[in-house]
């Protein structure tokens, strides 16, 4: 049995997901950092007037 922490990068098409996961001794598996990534839409920037 391994433990410790890891790092999963997923993809979909909304955007991107970065999890660090923390797996223990006993093969308990807790996710304690979640960051998610959104794609901006080309439409949603045309519509910006900079």
């Amino acid at each position: 049995m391994w433990f410790g922490s890891f790092c999963k990068f997923s993809s979909n098409s909304t955007g991107l997901t970065l999890s660090i996961i923390s797996v223990n001794e006993k093969g308990n598996s807790k996710t304690i950092f979640k960051l998610q990534l959104y794609k901006i839409k080309d439409k949603d920037l045309r519509n910006d007037s900079l």
